[in-house]
């Protein structure tokens, strides 16, 4: 029997038939709503997956392109600072072979090299360390 129950609208006419369908138009509506908003999560938890994924590869390539630069120029400098040390070790001996022996310039030259050789061996530490990484 139609009546009044004055739940929407004061004196409108609801029987059972259509509170039920209005209650189940709602639950479909709350169900597709819930599916999209599952969608919605598993689209997004999948768009951060994938980022976090390119971020990791972009941070590998980085690092490892910036690796190599590094260890060209450590091979550059082990390389110039190797000749240097030659050329240091060459006026040693011609200062020390010389008539005109002067014992101040072949002590700042062993200095020189002392100096050399120890930022050599760095620079090969240096390298070493770069490569197992």
């Amino acid at each position: 029997m139609p009546g009044t129950l004055g739940v929407c609208l004061p004196g409108a006419p609801w029987d059972f038939q259509s509170i039920m369908g209005l209650m189940a138009q709602n639950y479909d509506g709350l169900v597709m709503n819930s599916g999209v908003q599952e969608l919605s999560k598993s689209r997004s938890s999948e768009f951060e997956k994938r980022a976090a994924d390119i971020a990791d590869l972009m941070r590998v390539e980085i690092a490892t392109k910036l690796r190599a630069r590094l260890q060209a120029e450590l091979a550059e400098e082990i390389a110039v600072t190797t000749e240097n040390l030659q050329k240091t070790d060459a006026e040693i001996a011609a200062a020390a072979d010389s008539d005109a022996f002067n014992l101040g310039n072949v002590l700042k030259l062993k200095t020189q090299r002392l100096e050399l050789a120890s930022y050599l061996k760095g620079l090969e530490f240096c390298a070493a360390k770069v490569a197992k990484s």
